[in-house]
């Protein structure tokens, strides 16, 4: 059985997630990655850049893992719904930050 250390810091400074690319996708709601993370970094439904709505977390694991959520190219959608399910990207360092989102949010799907 695969435990998960839940010991991170939530939306850290943007510029952490220098260096990362994408490393999944998971497909969940934006109401339940605010209820697990909290509110995002960065939200701006009317962004013409890639991505309108980030979360960085920083997790203190074996290292320090640097993981970021964000949707893709929403361009004229805008973010997310509340409700909707999305594929949202997963970005980090390794397989690492995957796995962690994936654990924290498989966890925080028991308590709703």
């Amino acid at each position: 059985m695969q435990t998960v250390k839940t010991d991170f810091d939530i939306n850290v400074d943007l510029g952490a997630s220098n260096g990362t690319s994408l490393q999944g996708y998971v497909e969940t709601t934006r109401a339940h990655l605010v209820h697990v993370f909290g509110d995002p970094a960065m939200d701006d439904p009317h962004s013409w850049d890639k991505v309108t709505t980030e979360w960085v977390i920083r997790f203190f694991d074996t290292d320090e893992t640097i993981a970021t959520i964000y949707d893709w190219k929403r361009y004229e959608e805008g973010t997310p719904g509340l409700n909707e399910v999305y594929a949202y990207h997963i970005g980090g360092r390794d397989g690492r930050a995957l796995e962690l989102v994936k654990g924290l949010l498989d966890l925080g799907k028991k308590v709703l």
